[in-house]
């Protein structure tokens, strides 16, 4: 049997196969299928030998690493036909490896599936479970050369209906906004305590103002010199919200008593976008300049929020600079330099450029969150649609799954260990944390055409997604979804 102790070992995780593509074959969907239909079920992994292929490997999962040779334990359940049972080192998961076999009784590869566990639980139940969960799976596979064979039905991911306890469901959406205007949306901003919901309107030049709890429509915030908004910065202790705003005036502050504008803050370069707010100094840190200026460089400007002064600012030699974030217990800021394919890890202090970390196999790294207590960094891409996982004491890939299309969002839920990827293909991908090297794909969660952006609000279990109206149709909305357990 594979042996998971492995399995959720860095060391295993450190391999070729994160270069390599999966595609939506008959098996991938039947593992999508196998855990919207079961819930309990955490991991799904197919070992077949492929037509014309001489090794036994990962053909399909919800962890990714599809290629990855099978080793001896995987190959004694391949050639012997006998099921191998195993407890997890952290004995938190229980790991069933069986015989897979075709609708005709062949034997053609592995099925592992991993269920939570803790001690006591009866492992025999647990495994006739998976022996039945094989079974149904068995009765829908014709041959192997079907397996294999990329799937030609609905392209929709299944969802989570079936999940009594989903790891979020939608529960409200805005009914009383109808913005009438075309275009894009873009991300939140929120004052938790004054019960506010900031949403960038960015080529509308607005910025709408939402209820948090009700996220009933409660008034559009014009007439303040708002050109292009992209995203916000609220500091509750001086009731100040940073507009981060690509038009030429740049940045604004309001003070959200009056809303009023009572600063701006001058930068290097114009088009202003992705900002971070660095709460351990004090800082902001926006990204500037690049395509849609029509410059081929991009800065990041090192700002006092409160004042607007500029300490310091970084040139990249690129055109479209991406996402930032900073450690609050250490010195470090990581930088999506999207269009090299790249992570710049940033020294605080200096404002020099310490490491760049390559994102292998894909393009457009646009999107990231931090797990600074597990050193992880996770990067969202578009080109593909993938999660990227890197540890941050090495910089290396440990784990890459597919996610979500035409995102614009990534966010960490440090209380359930998991990751949030909203796409604008219409779904939410949900990504649970098994070990800091090791993720499990949930199914996919329905959402909206044009829900890529949002925003976690820890303190009342909810996420918030944005749904743009797109270049060619009006209207649009906000929805929100309760986190579950």
């Amino acid at each position: 049997m594979m042996r998971y102790t492995m399995l959720l070992a860095t060391a295993l995780l450190a391999s070729p196969l994160l270069a390599q593509e999966p595609t939506q074959t008959n098996a991938q969907h039947l593992v999508d299928q196998t855990l919207a239909a079961h819930p309990d079920i955490t991991i799904v992994a197919m070992h077949l030998t492929p037509p014309k292929q001489s090794d036994n490997v990962i053909f399909a999962s919800n962890i990714g690493r599809i290629g990855k040779k099978a080793d001896s334990d995987d190959m004694n359940v391949v050639n012997n036909g006998k099921t191998n049972l195993e407890v997890t080192k952290a004995g938190d998961h229980f790991a069933v490896e069986l015989p897979l076999l075709d609708a005709g009784h062949q034997r053609l590869g592995a099925l592992s599936l991993m269920y939570p566990y803790k001690a006591g639980d009866d492992q025999a139940a647990l495994a006739r479970r998976a022996e039945d969960v094989r079974d149904q799976l068995s009765r829908q596979i014709p041959s192997l050369a079907e397996l294999v064979r990329p799937y030609r039905g609905s392209t929709t991911p299944p969802a989570a209906a079936a999940d009594p306890n989903p790891p979020a469901t939608l529960v409200g959406r805005s009914t009383n906004w109808h913005p009438g205007y075309s275009g894009d949306l873009d991300h939140f901003g929120v004052d938790v305590k004054g019960n506010r919901l900031f949403l960038a309107a960015e080529d509308h030049g607005s910025v709408e103002l939402f209820n948090l709890r009700t996220g009933q429509h409660e008034r559009t915030l014009g007439g303040i010199g708002i050109q292009i908004p992209h995203a916000f910065v609220y500091l509750p202790r001086h009731n100040r919200l940073i507009i981060v705003d690509g038009g030429t005036s740049g940045p604004k502050i309001l003070d959200t008593t009056d809303y009023k504008v009572v600063g701006h803050i001058k930068l290097t370069a114009p088009g202003a976008d992705s900002v971070e707010y660095d709460a351990s100094t004090g800082h902001l840190y926006i990204v500037t300049g690049g395509h849609d200026m029509n410059m081929k460089d991009c800065f990041l400007n090192d700002v006092d929020p409160l004042t607007g002064h500029v300490y310091a600012t970084l040139r990249f030699d690129s055109n479209q600079t991406q996402a930032v974030k900073a450690e609050q217990h250490g010195s470090r800021l990581f930088v999506n330099v999207a269009d090299h394919g790249y992570v710049a890890v940033v020294d605080k202090k200096t404002l020099k450029v310490m490491a760049r970390w390559p994102i292998h196999g894909a393009k457009t790294n646009l999107t990231m969150a931090l797990d600074e207590a597990d050193h992880r960094l996770f990067v969202g891409s578009r080109n593909p649609s993938k999660l990227f996982v890197l540890n941050t004491d090495t910089g290396a890939t440990v784990a890459m799954l597919d996610a979500p299309a035409t995102s614009d969002g990534l966010f960490w839920d440090s209380a359930r260990k998991r990751v949030y990827v909203p796409g604008g293909d219409g779904y939410l991908g949900v990504f649970q944390q098994v070990t800091p090297d090791l993720y499990a794909a949930r199914p996919r969660i329905p959402s909206a055409i044009g829900a890529k952006s949002g925003i976690v609000v820890p303190e009342l279990n909810r996420l918030y997604l944005a749904v743009s109206p797109g270049a060619h149709r009006k209207g649009g909305e906000i929805l929100w979804f309760k986190l579950g357990e």
